[in-house]
C-alpha cells in the first residue's frame, strides 16, 4: 500500500484545494441536468475522464471506486500525519470490501463472475493474492497470508467463527465493526478543527448504518432483537445501545420510524412506507448535508478535510446509480429519487 511522506499543508491551503476539486464534481445543478437530459454521452465522457471504459459494464463500478481511492490517496499525501491516518482508515473500507468478496468466493464458490473483476485494485490498498487465499488449506493459513495491517490480529476470531458457522452475514457485520473501531480510533489524534467535524460525521454514519440495519431486520431478516443489536456499529451519536435494543424489538419498520431520535425520524417523514430504499436514501441525505455544511464552513477550514471524503463517496455512489439507471432505462424521476445530495 502506498504511503510515503506527507506534505502537511495548512488547513487554509487544503480548504482552497479541496474546494477547487469539488467545483469539478458532479453535484447539484449539473447532476440534475445530466439526469433530466438523459445525457449518455456526457456520462460516458465523465467516466472516460476517470479512466473508466464506459462500455465495459462489469468493471464500471469497480473503476469508480478505484478512482475514488486514488483521489482520497492523493489528498492524504497533502495532509499531516494525523489527517493522513484518518484518510488511511477511510481507504481501508475498501480493503475490507475486498476481503468480504474473497470470503464469499471461499465459502460459496459457485460464481459466474471472475473474482478479479470484482476486487478493487489501487496502489493505496494492500494487495491480496485472491487465488492463493481461496486455495488456503485452513482458515489459519488463510489468516497467515493476509498483509500486515493495523488490527490484523483482530481478524482471526472473526475468520475462525466464520469457518465454523459459514454465516457470512454475521462475519461481514463483525468486519464492519472492526473497520469502524479503527476509524473511531483515528479521531483523537486529529487537530481540533478536523476532529470536531470528523467526529460528527463518523458518529452520524454509525447511527445511519445502524438505523438501516434495524429497518432491514424488521422488514427482511427477522433476527432476534438481541442478535441484531450485537451486529450494530459502535460509536453512534444519538442511537444509544439501550435505544437500539428497544428499536430492535419493534415489529415493523413503521414502528421503528416512530421511535427513532427526532433528527432521524424527521428524515423519514412523508416517505413511502413501502419504499425502504427511499428511507435509506433519506437517512444518507442527512449525512450528506452535514458533510456539505462542514465543507462550506469558511470559519473552520480544517473541517473541509474531514468532510471531503464523504462528499466524494456520495458523488461516486450517485454516478454509479446514474450509470445503472440509464442502462436499465429507469424513469428519470426514479433516478432522481436515488440521488444523494440533490
Amino acid at each position: 500500500m502506498k504511503t510515503g511522506a506527507f506534505a502537511d499543508l495548512s488547513h487554509e491551503f487544503l480548504f482552497a484545494k479541496l474546494h477547487g476539486m469539488w467545483a469539478k464534481a458532479l453535484a447539484g445543478a449539473p447532476l440534475q441536468a445530466l439526469i433530466e437530459g438523459r445525457a449518455d454521452s456526457a456520462l460516458f465522457r465523465l467516466l472516460a475522464e476517470r479512466g473508466i471504459e464506459p462500455r465495459d459494464r462489469p468493471r464500471v463500478q469497480k473503476g469508480l471506486l478505484t478512482h475514488l481511492i486514488g483521489v482520497l490517496g492523493g489528498v492524504m499525501r497533502l495532509t499531516g500525519a494525523d489527517a493522513a491516518a484518518f484518510y488511511r482508515r477511510l481507504i481501508e473500507r475498501f480493503h475490507i470490501e475486498n476481503l468480504k468478496t474473497i470470503l464469499h468466493y471461499r465459502y460459496f464458490p459457485e460464481r459466474d463472475v471472475d473474482i478479479q473483476v470484482l476486487l478493487i485494485e489501487s496502489p493505496f490498498l494492500p494487495h491480496l493474492e485472491a487465488e492463493a487465499l481461496l486455495d488456503a488449506s485452513s482458515i489459519h493459513r488463510f489468516f497467515q497470508m493476509l498483509p500486515e495491517l493495523d488490527q490484523r490480529s483482530q481478524l482471526l476470531p472473526i475468520l475462525v467463527e466464520l469457518d465454523d458457522s459459514h454465516d457470512l452475514f454475521v462475519a461481514e457485520a463483525h468486519l464492519d465493526q472492526l473497520y469502524f473501531r479503527g476509524l473511531l480510533g483515528a479521531l483523537p489524534e486529529l487537530s481540533p478543527q478536523v476532529r470536531e467535524a470528523a467526529e460528527e460525521l463518523v458518529k452520524t454514519e454509525a447511527d445511519v448504518n445502524n438505523v438501516i440495519i434495524l429497518l432491514r431486520n424488521a422488514a427482511l431478516y427477522n433476527l432476534p432483537g438481541d442478535r441484531i443489536v450485537e451486529l450494530l456499529l459502535p460509536g453512534g451519536a444519538l442511537l444509544t445501545a439501550s435505544a437500539a435494543r428497544q428499536l430492535a424489538e419493534a415489529g415493523n419498520p413503521e414502528s421503528i420510524r416512530q421511535h427513532l431520535p427526532m433528527l432521524y425520524k424527521r428524515q423519514l417523514e412523508g416517505l413511502d412506507p413501502d419504499g425502504l430504499h427511499l428511507w435509506e436514501n433519506g437517512l444518507w441525505r442527512l449525512l450528506y448535508r452535514q458533510a456539505y455544511r462542514r465543507f462550506r464552513d469558511f470559519d473552520q477550514p480544517g473541517a473541509s478535510v474531514a468532510a471531503f471524503p464523504y462528499l466524494k463517496r456520495f458523488e461516486t455512489l450517485n454516478i454509479g446509480r446514474i450509470y445503472e439507471g440509464f442502462h436499465f432505462e429507469l424513469e428519470t424521476e426514479d433516478i432522481l429519487a436515488m440521488m444523494i445530495g440533490l
